[in-house]
């Protein structure tokens, strides 16, 4: 490990860098195909907008479901890939997932839509609590680094 100063604490951003297992490649690896996924279901939701009739958006339900999916299928890769720190490897993947969703939804509709914004805004920051309170509970009971008793 290189000399660092003395001012790096231990958990800031340079120290993590250093600490990481191959400086962030791996982490490219879940955040970009999160954001692809993202892109591609908010381009598909919007675009199929124009054919669903009726109060009801169920191509936005839809889309909802299969974020939904794509986080929780985010969870077991961030234990599984070893990350010192998985919960902030998910809030990232979750973040890309829903700004790529905004940005295929806004890319169709050619111009920034303040529900659509406000919507996923919304939805990044419920998935990333309820996806780190699911990741803790996991951590606790079941990715535990040490034996059970």
């Amino acid at each position: 490990m290189p000399n660092l100063p003395q001012s790096a604490k231990a958990d800031s951003p340079v120290r993590l860098w250093e600490r990481s297992r191959d400086g962030g490649k791996l982490t490219a690896w879940l955040v970009l195909p999160n954001f692809a996924a993202g892109l591609a279901l908010g381009a598909v939701s919007r675009y199929c907008r124009d054919f669903v009739t009726g109060p009801i958006h169920y191509e936005a339900i839809g889309e909802l479901a299969a974020k939904i999916l794509v986080a929780l299928l985010t969870v077991p890769l961030c234990f599984l890939f070893g990350f010192r720190r998985p919960i902030a490897v998910f809030q990232i993947c979750t973040a890309s997932l829903w700004a790529g969703a905004l940005a295929g939804w806004t890319a169709v509709h050619k111009t920034f839509w303040m529900d659509a914004i406000v919507v996923n805004v919304a939805g990044a920051f419920i998935t990333m609590a309820t996806g780190s309170v699911l990741m803790w509970l996991l951590s606790r009971f079941f990715f535990s680094k040490s034996p059970p008793n």
